[in-house]
């Protein structure tokens, strides 16, 4: 079966945007994929169908999604047919969601959060959850992100139910990732040494397992 190059959709993380990925070594063109404003009590799949309408489903293409983004990565399985799917610093079922989250979420507290809450964390803060040494880039993605989104994500994250492990996945997980520590599945994830933020901080690292793993799964989806 020849394939012509993919394209690459890249899907970014809560409260971020493409900026994460730019230290990526990509070899096939890469598209970030804006967020666009969910619907009143959307959940996340049907957020995710309705994202999968801003791609061309006619051309081969591979999805890479973070954090949150891997999570509607996992979703747009549902009514799109990647070459590969790659998730990064991400979970791909509900059920692997921590318990300490699903419990904030599932609280009802989360609507009543301040928006200034959103974009002004402590560096001490930021520094222990997300173990990135790029704090300015970091604060800036925060500062600029938009509150009523992050609080629809969590919520409808909070509500999420997913089983599904799509098709030619590749997970790659920081080893020390205090925001979504990995789980150990049959298929196990690529781990490297950092924290949530391995796709900027250890952007070398992660290019060499996307490089690596879609050179073994497209040469068998030639076959």
């Amino acid at each position: 079966m020849e394939i012509g190059s993919p394209k690459i959709y890249l899907i970014s993380g809560l409260g971020a945007d493409e900026r994460v990925f730019k230290r990526l070594k990509l070899d096939f063109p890469s598209i970030p994929i804006p967020w666009i404003a969910p619907q009143k009590k959307e959940g996340l799949s049907d957020y995710a169908k309705r994202l999968s309408e801003t791609i061309d489903p006619s051309e081969p293409f591979i999805l890479i999604g973070l954090s949150l983004g891997g999570m509607i990565a996992v979703e747009m399985n549902r009514y799109l047919k990647p070459l590969a799917t790659i998730s990064i610093s991400s979970i791909v079922c509900s059920e692997d969601l921590p318990g300490y989250f699903r419990i904030l979420l599932r609280s009802g507290l989360v609507p009543y959060l301040p928006n200034w809450g959103f974009q002004h964390f402590p560096s001490s803060i930021m520094a222990f959850i997300f173990g990135s040494s790029e704090q300015k880039l970091l604060r800036a993605i925060i500062r600029e992100g938009d509150p009523a989104f992050i609080k629809w994500a969590l919520e409808a994250l909070g509500k999420w139910e997913n089983q599904m492990i799509p098709k030619r996945l590749v997970q790659i997980h920081g080893k020390q990732d205090r925001v979504l520590a990995f789980k150990q599945r049959s298929q196990a994830p690529k781990l490297l040494n950092g924290g949530h933020l391995i796709v900027y901080d250890q952007a070398n690292a992660v290019s060499d397992c996307i490089r690596q793993s879609l050179t073994e799964l497209l040469a068998l989806k030639r076959v």
